[in-house]
């Protein structure tokens, strides 16, 4: 069982097993999510549900129970995390601004409810990335500097979303043929995910800043020309 109260940041990200495929993840900035893993069609897939404390362990359990039937897995893989390709939308027009942008301005550049804007910046907030301004004009700030904020930890901040949507057939199998497959094919998932997240490293917010600038300088001459 998670206990979760007593679960506390460490200098690497880990996870917490309760049951029935639920986990929590404990980043190392101390948010905690819940994760859930499932089988379909021969897969194994993660999905995300919810932030602690917002949702608590009971609460969780419950919307799980209600989340089973026949068709729960099929919504559950056919559902795409863009969480952190929306992040990195946002806070790079916040890199534009002078001041402080709304979660509504927020929203209408994403295309989103400003609901969703704000639980995602909030996961920022905690991880000192972005901080927020009270008041009749206010709204939210890149607190850090540009080029100390990797994709790494953007996407860590944001619970860790699964790479991948492939997985083994069997997480535990008698075969030893398919014990054969999943050694191999875990230990590849493993590499590619780890090479993946290198390059999430070497990646941050100024360099995305910069080809944007890049991007629409060149935009603006080809317009000009036309």
């Amino acid at each position: 069982m998670v206990t979760v109260r007593q679960a506390k940041a460490t200098s690497k990200p880990y996870t917490l097993a309760d049951t029935d495929g639920l986990s929590l993840f404990v980043s190392a900035t101390g948010a905690k999510a819940w994760h859930f893993r499932f089988s379909w069609g021969g897969k194994r897939h993660r999905m995300s549900f919810g932030t602690y404390p917002a949702c608590d362990l009971p609460g969780v359990h419950c919307h799980l129970a209600l989340t089973r039937g026949p068709f729960r897995n099929i919504i559950c893989f056919m559902k795409r995390d863009s969480r952190l390709s929306s992040v990195l939308h946002a806070l790079l027009h916040m890199a534009e601004q002078d001041g402080p942008v709304t979660s509504e301005t927020l929203a209408q550049c994403l295309g989103t409810n400003p609901v969703v804007v704000r639980r995602t910046m909030g996961y920022l907030r905690q991880a000192g990335i972005v901080t927020s301004d009270r008041g009749h004009s206010g709204g939210w700030r890149i607190h850090a500097d540009l080029g100390s904020v990797t994709l790494r930890q953007l996407h860590e901040a944001l619970g860790e979303p699964a790479m991948f949507a492939i997985g083994n057939r069997n997480e535990t199998p008698e075969c030893l043929v398919e014990q054969t497959v999943n050694a191999a094919l875990e230990g590849t998932f493993a590499e590619a995910e780890a090479l993946l997240l290198k390059w999430f490293s070497e990646i941050n917010l100024a360099d995305l800043a910069t080809d944007f600038t890049r991007r629409h300088a060149a935009a603006r001459h080809q317009r000009s020309q036309s």
